[in-house]
C-alpha cells in the first residue's frame, strides 16, 4: 500500500470519527437506553416481543460483556434470559413467567467511530391452569434497565381470534420497534413502561406461533469500529495534525449550537472594559474547565458507572452550571451597582459640566475584570462537558489509543473556547465603536448594569429549565 493510499485511508477514518453527522449518531442521543416491549395475544397463547436498542455510549460499556460472553449470539442469549425476570407480565392477577424462545444482536455504526447495539428476542409466556374463563385483565410491563434515558414503549396487539379492550394508545406502535423514531418525539422520548387492557383468549397457539422461532434481527460479526478499521498502524506527524485541526473545527461547530456559554460571555465582557487578553483567558479557562469535565466522565463511564451512571450526572451539571450563572449575574450586577452609583455621586459632586463629557469610556475597568471574576464566568460556560466530545474520547479509547484521544478532546475543547473567545473579541469591539458615540453619561452608566442583568436573568432561567431534570 503506497504512502498516499495509507494517509488517505487515515484521514477517512479521522473524518468518521470527528464528522458530527447527524446520520450516524443515535437520534435519542449518546447516552440512551431505548427498550420496546410488546405483548402479543395470539389465539389462546400469549407472546411477548422485546427489543433493547442501546445507544453509542452504554453499547460501549457493553462491550467487555459481550466479548466475556464469547460473541454477540451467546451475549444475546445470556442477556435474554436475564431480563425475562423484568419482563412483568399478569393476567387476572397472576403473575406469568415470560420464557426465551428466540434472540438476536447485532452493532451499527455510531458516532465517533463508536457502535450502537440492538437486541431483540421473543418470549413465549405459558398460561398456568385454574385462570377464570373469560375476559382477563393482563397487564404488561417493562423494568429492563430501569434509571437509564431514553425511549420507552409497551404496545399491546391481539391476532388470532383473541381480543383485546380498552388497550387504548398502546393499541399503536409508535417506533416500528425501535427502527423508527418519530421526529416529532425526539426532543420528548415516549416514557411508557407499563400497559394493560381485557383480553379474552381465542384458540390454538395463534398465527404469532410461526414468527417466534425467529428474533427477526440479522446478526452482524463482530468488526472493529470504523476508525479501527481504517487506521492502523502509527499515525505520521501530518495526520495526527490534520486530526487536531478537525478536531478543534468541529468544536468550533459544536459551540454555536445552544447551550455553551455564548450569551453569557457577550453579556459579560460587554458591560466591561476588557481587552483581548481578557477574552483569550476567558477561553482558555472554558477549555480547561470543559477537558476537565469531558475526562472526569469518561472515568465514570469507563470505571464507575456501575455505581453511578454517568447520564445522571448531566441533570446535575447543568444545576451546577445555572447555579454558576446565576451566582455570576447577582456578583456582577452588585459591583456595577455599586459603580454606577459612585459614577453618579461624583457626576453630582464636580457639577454639570462633567456630565457633558461623562461618555464613560475614561472610567477604571471594573473589578469584575479579577482573575477570580473571568475563573467564574469560565468555568461556569465550560463545566458541563459535551456528549461529542465524550464520544470522542471513548472511541479513541476503544482503539486502544487512550493518549491520543485526550489531545484530541482537548484540541476539541480549544475549538469551542476558540469561538467563545472571538466572540468576546468581537463584543469588545464593538464596544469601543459603542463609546466613540456621544451618548448621555448616564445611558453610559447603565449598559453594564444592564448587561449584568441579562447574565443574573440568564442564570434564573437556565435554573428553571435544570431543576425539573434532578426531579
Amino acid at each position: 500500500m503506497t504512502v498516499r493510499r495509507r494517509l488517505l485511508l487515515a484521514l477517512v477514518g479521522v473524518l468518521l470519527v470527528l464528522a458530527p453527522a447527524a446520520a450516524s449518531a443515535h437520534p435519542l442521543g449518546n447516552f440512551s437506553v431505548n427498550r420496546y416491549l410488546r405483548a402479543e395475544a395470539s389465539g389462546g397463547s400469549l407472546y411477548l416481543r422485546h427489543v433493547v436498542d442501546l445507544a453509542e455510549i452504554p453499547a460501549f460499556q457493553e462491550r467487555g460483556r459481550v466479548d466475556a460472553a464469547g460473541g454477540l449470539r451467546p451475549w444475546a442469549r445470556a442477556r435474554a434470559r436475564e431480563q425475562a425476570g423484568d419482563l412483568v407480565v399478569t393476567a387476572g392477577g397472576r403473575r406469568l413467567d415470560a420464557v426465551p424462545v428466540s434472540w438476536a444482536a447485532r452493532w451499527a455504526p455510531g458516532a465517533g467511530g463508536l457502535r450502537t447495539l440492538r437486541l431483540a428476542a421473543w418470549y413465549r409466556v405459558p398460561a398456568p391452569g385454574g385462570l377464570p374463563p373469560g375476559p382477563l385483565r393482563l397487564v404488561a410491563e417493562d423494568r429492563t434497565h430501569a434509571g437509564r434515558l431514553g425511549w420507552r414503549e409497551v404496545v399491546l396487539r391481539a391476532s388470532g381470534g383473541a381480543r383485546l379492550a380498552g388497550a387504548g394508545a398502546a393499541g399503536t406502535d409508535r417506533s416500528a420497534e425501535l427502527t423508527d423514531y418519530p421526529p416529532d418525539r425526539l426532543a420528548r422520548p415516549l416514557t411508557v413502561s407499563r400497559a394493560d387492557a381485557e383480553w379474552t383468549p381465542g384458540q390454538g397457539a395463534g398465527p404469532v406461533a410461526a414468527d417466534i422461532t425467529d428474533a427477526g434481527e440479522s446478526p452482524a460479526a463482530d468488526r472493529p469500529d470504523g476508525l479501527a478499521g481504517l487506521v492502523t498502524g502509527d499515525l505520521s506527524a501530518g495526520v495526527v495534525l490534520l486530526a487536531l485541526v478537525l478536531a478543534m473545527g468541529w468544536g468550533a461547530l459544536h459551540s454555536l449550537s445552544p447551550g455553551h456559554g455564548k450569551s453569557m460571555v457577550a453579556a459579560y465582557l460587554v458591560g466591561t472594559r476588557g481587552t483581548a487578553r481578557h477574552a483569550l483567558l476567558l477561553g482558555g479557562v472554558v477549555t480547561a474547565t470543559h477537558t476537565a469535565g469531558v475526562i472526569a466522565l469518561g472515568l465514570v463511564t469507563l470505571v464507575a458507572s456501575r455505581y453511578v451512571l454517568p447520564e445522571t450526572l448531566f441533570p446535575w451539571l447543568n444545576l451546577v452550571a445555572a447555579l454558576m450563572v446565576l451566582g455570576v449575574g447577582a456578583w456582577v450586577l452588585g459591583g456595577r451597582l455599586r459603580r454606577a452609583r459612585s459614577h453618579h455621586a461624583h457626576h453630582h459632586h464636580h457639577g454639570h459640566h462633567h456630565g457633558h463629557h461623562g461618555h464613560g469610556h475614561h472610567h477604571a475597568p471594573p473589578a469584575d475584570l479579577s482573575p477570580r471574576g473571568l475563573l467564574a464566568v469560565g468555568a461556569a460556560a465550560g463545566i458541563v462537558p459535551c456528549p461529542s466530545a465524550l464520544v470522542l474520547l471513548l472511541g479513541a479509547i476503544s482503539i486502544h489509543r487512550v493518549g491520543y484521544g485526550l489531545v484530541l478532546v482537548l484540541a476539541f475543547s480549544a475549538g469551542l473556547a476558540g469561538v467563545l473567545s472571538l466572540i468576546g473579541l468581537l463584543v469588545l469591539r464593538a464596544r469601543r465603536l459603542i463609546d466613540r458615540v456621544p451618548m448621555d453619561g448616564r445611558i453610559a452608566a447603565a449598559v453594564p448594569v444592564a448587561s449584568a442583568v441579562v447574565i443574573l436573568v440568564l442564570g434564573v432561567v437556565l435554573t428553571v429549565r435544570a431543576v425539573p431534570g434532578i426531579a
